[in-house]
């Protein structure tokens, strides 16, 4: 039980450290189980007794089809989990960037239910049914491979992808309220009117018990002021250096609390191993 406790923590830690790490840790340990298994019998035939039960455990519940198939699988779904995470480190990334990105993930991930990636293409040796015996010859190791090895392997990746999928899907707010804040991107091409009046609707009105973020009269004005101001702005490091840096809360008081949203949204990929936040 002691490998598959260390492979549980792998599946766990995916959601509150880094992918890309995670990524290359996880298809690092996929491509040499073979040699691990065996250094581990060999050293424990070195150790103490309880030196070699600990070695020889290790190894035991390492040449099982359950944990060989859910490394291989893990490399492919936390892959793709890497890829996103690349994909969102942009200069200037926009929402509907991540959104389409976050989606395109999504699709993946649910595309391993159905199909193999290509790490867990590799292990075409094991048979498409367990063997009646048990156990099967994988390359030099004896892997132990029965019904109940596959039926818990089948529950974990299902479990595991609907998990991860649930947690993608909360990362996007609503879109049209968040694609109301690419009036402050200058990357974007949009209708800043249009943008400006979906963010005073939201956040200039109360709702239940709080109060409005910002005064939708007052941010209309301000506005229509700071308008031709905001345009000249060609990146967000531009934006935030001229216009949210220099002590503009008395000039524009609401637009200034606009953009202190849309940049906390723009940094918030820095801390995307917390991305549930």
């Amino acid at each position: 039980m002691i490998a598959l406790n260390i492979l549980h923590r792998l599946i766990i830690i995916t959601f509150f450290f880094r992918w890309l790490s995670l990524a290359d840790s996880t298809q690092a340990l996929s491509g040499c189980i073979p040699s691990i298994i065996g250094a581990l019998y060999e050293a424990s035939a070195e150790r103490t007794a309880e030196g070699r039960a600990l070695l020889h455990g290790v190894a035991t519940d390492m040449a099982t089809y359950k944990f060989i198939h859910l490394t291989h699988f893990l490399s492919d779904a936390v892959g793709l989990l890497a890829i996103l995470s690349k994909s969102m480190q942009v200069e200037n990334p926009t929402y509907l960037h991540i959104k389409e990105q976050v989606e395109s993930c999504i699709t993946a991930l649910h595309a391993l239910k159905s199909m193999k990636g290509p790490h867990l293409q590799k292990l075409s040796d094991f048979p498409e049914k367990p063997p009646e015996c048990g156990t099967i010859n994988w390359g030099t190791h004896e892997i132990k491979d029965n019904r109940k090895q596959r039926e818990q392997y089948e529950q974990a990746t299902l479990q595991f992808l609907e998990h991860v999928t649930t947690r993608l899907s909360l990362m996007l707010p609503d879109s049209d309220l968040m694609s109301g804040f690419d009036l402050f991107n200058p990357m974007q091409q949009a209708d800043r009117d249009a943008c400006m009046l979906k963010l005073v609707d939201h956040f200039g009105q109360q709702r239940g018990d709080h109060k409005p973020v910002i005064a939708a009269e007052q941010t209309q004005h301000e506005w229509a002021l700071a308008r031709d101001q905001l345009l000249k702005y060609k990146t967000m490091n531009e934006f935030f250096n001229g216009f949210i840096c220099p002590p503009l809360r008395d000039t524009y008081p609401n637009l200034y609390i606009l953009g202190k949203i849309v940049l906390t949204s723009v940094k918030c990929e820095r801390a995307i191993s917390r991305y549930n936040a």
